[in-house]
């Protein structure tokens, strides 16, 4: 269906951004950047584009590109949490730039307070940063609010093993592993019982 509504509306905005959105949801990263490259032809300032173009492109780990687009997101609205939470996270991943990240991840957090994916984000920063209690308070708020992705729960785990708390480590990397169970990284950390 939406292939056939491409071919029929080729210059639609909408289109190609809601083809862009879906093609990346089920990880077909290629084809969402060529639909959403084409919708920000269309309209270069809409932040949506920029913020979801971004995102697939940090996905495919094309961080020249990611990091441009997320520069120019803030350049057009500084305070869009989306964009300072995934920036904040893309840089603290990359373990760059982590003050700059905090500071992001703080404005995001602020804004949406009960959003569990930017609480494991400034959980994650703090991680990065070697506050490992600060980290542990936010991941752990993240869970307790509610559904979490597997990759929150191993950052918990990540915590508790740099606390020196192995079977809390564990605990959390194998709820990991139950919602991934194609992890093998995740399954070789478990294995090896640490980082």
């Amino acid at each position: 269906e939406f292939e056939k509504a491409i071919k029929i509306v080729p210059d639609d905005f909408r289109v190609n951004f809601f083809l862009g959105v879906a093609y990346s949801r089920v990880g077909r990263n290629e084809e969402a950047v060529r639909v959403l490259e084409k919708a920000r032809q269309i309209n270069p300032k809409d932040i949506n584009a920029i913020s979801q173009l971004a995102l697939v492109y940090d996905g495919l780990k094309k961080y020249e590109e990611s990091d441009r687009l997320y520069e120019e997101g803030l350049k057009i609205d500084p305070t869009n949490a989306l964009i300072l939470n995934n920036y904040g996270y893309s840089l603290a991943d990359r373990d760059i730039q982590i003050e700059r990240a905090l500071e992001m991840a703080k404005k995001a957090v602020a804004a949406q307070p009960d959003n569990t994916s930017y609480l494991d984000t400034i959980g994650w920063v703090y991680f990065r940063l070697g506050d490992y209690k600060q980290a542990e308070m936010y991941i752990k708020k993240a869970i307790e609010k509610g559904e979490v992705s597997a990759v929150v729960h191993e950052h918990l785990g990540d915590v508790y093993y740099k606390m020196k708390d192995l079977e809390r480590a564990l605990e959390q990397w194998k709820i990991a592993l139950k919602m991934d169970e194609n992890n093998v990284a995740l399954r070789d950390k478990i294995a090896r019982g640490s980082l």
